[in-house]
This record gives C-alpha cells, structure tokens and sequence, in this order.
C-alpha cells in the first residue's frame, strides 16, 4: 500500500474518531444537564423573564423551569473553574422561586438545581439546593435597599476573602486590604 493512501485512511479514521467522540460528549453534557430526579420532568421555561410588584419590585431571568407533577423546579447554570456553591447563588434561585410563583400562581418547590459548568471541559455537576423562604428573601431585598438609599450602614465582610475581591474595597471605611 502506498503511503499516501496509508495517510488518507488514517485521516478518515481520526475524522470518524472525532465525529464519534463529538457526539458522545454532546449526549453526557445533555444527559449530565438534567439530573436523576428530573428525568421524568416537563420543561416548562427556558430563558424567560419574570416580574413582579408585591411583595416587593423584584424582575429575575430563569435559567430552567421544570414540573414534577407536585410543583415547579428550578435550574440555574453556572459556569466556573471552582466547584462550589455561593449562597449568592441560593438567594438568586430564591428570588426565582418567588417571583415565578406569583406570576404563575403555581406551586414551587423548597428546594432548587445549580448546574455547575466548567468553563474548559465543560464537564457539568449537579447540586441540589434548598432554597430561603419568601420571608427571608424580602428580609435580603429590604436590608440591600435600606443600604442603597443610606438608610443602613454597612457591616463589614466575615469573610476576608470577600472585601480581597469587592468592588467597593477602594471606598470601604473597615480598611481590610
């Protein structure tokens, strides 16, 4: 055999290779997207916006919706090298979960998914949260606009690797650099 067309059957071997390996990874980061638990769930909302005026002005963008057949759940994917949760995180699912249910009237679940995406591999993992009470996100939105308008001043960071990392840093009067 000539090596030429040794070379173009290498080719054609890589090239089906590829076209396989492709496809696999397509089918683990769309099967990894939806856990165990959500198998048998209905989409209901995909990158939709929701807006509300009681109990308080709140307007959110749902990353996923779902319904069990009991109640709706929510999704939220985030991409990050580090594998961990913020608890900005469960509050911006909370903040979901209250403005979805007073917009639609349906019953939601206490507890949420955070996909976590890696922004190289795009390897995802799935984290169940529970998520606050519509109590405690009101407390949240009222403390942050009590501190907005000045009415509230502000406490510093407990945890130093917040302020290393703050936007405000330059004009906060605690000094932690």
């Amino acid at each position: 055999m000539h090596r030429c067309s040794i070379y173009r059957s290498w080719q054609g071997v890589a090239r089906a290779l590829g076209l396989v390996f492709r496809r696999v990874r397509s089918w683990l980061a769309t099967s990894c997207w939806r856990s165990f638990d959500i198998n048998d769930c209905r989409l209901l909302f995909a990158e939709r916006s929701f807006s509300i005026n009681a109990p308080i002005n709140l307007t959110v963008r749902v990353d996923r919706a779902y319904h069990d057949g009991i109640a709706m759940i929510l999704m939220e994917l985030k991409t990050r090298v580090e594998e961990r949760i913020y608890a900005s995180d469960v509050i911006e699912l909370s903040a979901q979960r209250l403005a979805v249910e007073y917009s639609t009237g349906e019953r939601m679940h206490d507890f949420g998914y955070i996909v976590l995406q890696h922004p190289m591999t795009r390897r995802r993992t799935i984290h169940t949260v529970s998520l606050l009470s519509q109590t405690e996100v009101i407390g949240i939105a009222n403390r942050q606009r009590l501190l907005v308008g000045g009415a509230l001043p502000p406490r510093h960071a407990g945890n130093p690797e917040c302020c290393r990392r703050c936007e405000y840093q330059p004009e906060c009067r605690t000094g932690t650099s």
